[in-house]
């Protein structure tokens, strides 16, 4: 069964096409579920700031009453849910937790993309913005971290911290482990995302995640591409979808929150239980 939870949506600044054309690509594509998944705002405290690749705070509750009605407009052909992808910014947990009760937010992505916050140099705090894998372990530290809170039902592009990296090292390695430890402990999916193949060397190591395994993509499932599902028109380009089947949620015993979304989709295991979404 086709699903895909990472779906963004234009109030992130980053996407194109509006919420109904990706439902319609969906069902021409013959995905059964359908997972918006926005960047979260934030209530920061900074006076003033705007971050200029999610949604306003006022923008939220227009996002999830868009979707409940489209959710209802579409509910005997495609099965919507609504969830987001949020950073971890541990002050604004509790916001966050608030929202989520209010709003009924199905689920929540982890997309660990700044160190804590971005509000005071949102360059500097990137994970990913630096050729260097020195930052990857403190990447590594924050999404454990994260998942250990168990607010997250998946890990989006685990590997985004090796964005601008130029050689798969030993600190790049370890990170990589680390996350798969706790992911396997924890048992939470990570997304099968490529957002770390902007690699500018042989990214031959790259999936090396996990003692003794190689996470590779498995005969018949394709390589995706690495930025989520944004825009409609890739999904029906006459190709095997570009983002297909990474986005699947396994709703097993033991994930938080299991039980919903509900999906099969296309995943895979790797060693000690680590399971991996394509």
């Amino acid at each position: 069964m086709l699903t895909n939870y990472h779906t963004h949506t234009t109030r992130c600044g980053h996407a194109e096409g509006t919420e109904e054309e990706y439902i319609l690509t969906a069902l021409r594509c013959g995905y059964k579920v359908l997972g918006f998944s926005d960047h979260t705002p934030w209530a920061y405290a900074t006076p003033g700031f705007v971050s200029r690749i999610r949604m306003l705070p006022s923008q939220l509750d227009d996002y999830v009453l868009t979707l409940r009605r489209l959710r209802e407009k579409y509910a005997d052909k495609l099965h919507i849910r609504i969830g987001l992808e949020a950073e971890y910014f541990p002050a604004y947990l509790g916001w966050l937790r608030e929202e989520t009760e209010r709003l009924d937010i199905e689920y929540l992505i982890l997309g660990c993309h700044y160190d804590t916050t971005d509000e005071q140099d949102a360059r500097a705090s990137r994970f990913g913005g630096s050729p260097s894998t020195a930052h990857g372990r403190r990447y590594a530290e924050q999404v454990v971290e994260a998942l250990e809170t168990g607010l997250y039902r998946y890990l989006a592009h685990p590997d985004l911290f090796l964005n601008r990296v130029t050689a798969f090292d030993a600190d790049a390695e370890k990170a990589c482990r680390d996350i798969c430890a706790a992911a396997a402990r924890l048992d939470i999916p990570l997304e099968y995302n490529m957002a770390g193949l902007t690699l500018q060397g042989p990214p031959r190591r790259l999936f090396r995640l996990h003692p003794g395994r190689v996470l590779a993509h498995r005969g018949g499932v394709p390589r995706q591409g690495h930025r989520g599902l944004r825009r409609p028109r890739p999904l029906g380009a006459g190709r095997r979808p570009r983002h297909r089947g990474k986005e699947s949620l396994p709703a097993q015993p033991g994930h938080p929150g299991a039980g919903h979304p509900a999906g099969a989709g296309i995943s895979g295991h790797c060693a000690d239980g680590l399971h991996l979404l394509y």
